[in-house]
């Protein structure tokens, strides 16, 4: 690299060049200054001349560079300088996630919305098409950004609104500038399509339209949407009332309260949730009470015959007690 100049204010013309020997030196920028970096890049005897213009922003700044809404289109497409935007997004986008690319790192942006409002009939925002829908820049996880899209001089900001079918919503921004003296404001009307009268019902699952919910969901047919059943049930008719329960487990049994159509989990007891070792403990235990019944009656039978054999010496010594007490004279030889 060679014959590198820097020319203030990126006018070569106005001002002499200066002339850098060190291309990695550092040049300090006032604030709203710009600068021009010219160079010759030589290879293998030929030379290419490449040109550089850098721009330090004041800082006063309040406008984005972009706003992407994932999956839909801008109406207008998006310039800095146009402040309000409206967008109709298709039935399967139940969460409006939004894109914004802020001019400098320092800016800070403020998001409310309105509570959504049912569509009029004669609203023109539903005859918008989604003929160009947007895709975000980067995933809005910064660990998974860098490494597949490279380093982000300006960091995206991301937001999500929940938009109910049928509805619109108004958002607005507030984009504060880096010194924090100066305000942007960005308006956008964001809407949603409902599901047709054949197909009355949103599925969160499949994220389309269906006439019946699938096991574990219930019809919500005020708010047109499939929610899913209280916990423990399998089906349900509302969100208070269960039809049947989870089947019982190794360890819990769950039980339907025909009063109240709430299903409880009730830990089962050891012998049922351990049927084997249950059925092992108890042919053991009458296996050691046979046992011990067995030495008992064994002990007992020979203390009962040691009884009966004292019994019998004690007769056997009263018999020969008796006759050796008998007198003399009364012996006949």
């Amino acid at each position: 690299i060679t014959n590198i100049f820097l020319c203030p204010d990126a006018d070569c013309h106005r001002e002499t060049p200066r002339a850098i020997a060190d291309f990695s030196r550092k040049v300090s920028l006032e604030p709203g200054e710009r600068t021009l970096y010219k160079f010759d890049v030589e290879l293998l005897g030929r030379a290419r001349t490449y040109s550089i213009t850098i721009t330090r922003l004041t800082g006063k700044e309040t406008d984005l560079r972009h706003l992407v809404v994932q999956g839909s289109t801008l109406y207008p497409p998006f310039q800095p300088q146009i402040r309000s935007y409206r967008c109709f997004l298709d039935v399967q986008r139940d969460v409006g996630l939004l894109e914004l690319h802020l001019q400098d790192q320092g800016q800070t942006v403020l998001a409310e919305a309105e509570a959504p409002v049912p569509l009029a009939s004669d609203d023109n925002i539903t005859s918008l098409d989604n003929t160009h829908p947007q895709q975000l820049r980067s995933p809005p996880i910064r660990l998974l950004r860098e490494e597949a899209y490279g380093e982000f001089q300006y960091p995206n900001k991301y937001l999500e609104f929940p938009v109910p079918m049928g509805t619109k919503r108004k958002l607005r921004f507030k984009v504060v500038s880096s010194d924090g003296g100066h305000f942007g404001y960005y308006q956008l009307d964001l809407a949603r399509q409902e599901c047709s009268t054949e197909m009355p019902l949103f599925d969160v699952r499949s994220g389309r339209c269906v006439r019946f919910c699938n096991l574990g969901y219930w019809a919500d047919f005020a708010q047109s949407r499939c929610k899913r059943c209280p916990d423990l049930c399998v089906s349900c008719v509302s969100g208070q009332k269960c039809l049947s329960c989870r089947r019982p487990t190794i360890e819990m049994d769950y039980l339907l309260d025909p009063e109240t159509g709430r299903c409880t989990a009730k830990l089962r007891p050891f012998w049922q949730k351990n049927a084997e070792q249950a059925i092992s403990i108890a042919l053991g235990t009458a296996a050691l009470l046979l046992f011990l019944c067995g030495l008992l009656a064994f002990a007992l039978a020979r203390r009962r015959q040691e009884a009966e054999g004292r019994s019998a010496k004690a007769r056997s010594r009263v018999e020969m007690g008796k006759y050796s007490q008998l007198p003399s004279e009364d012996m006949d030889f």
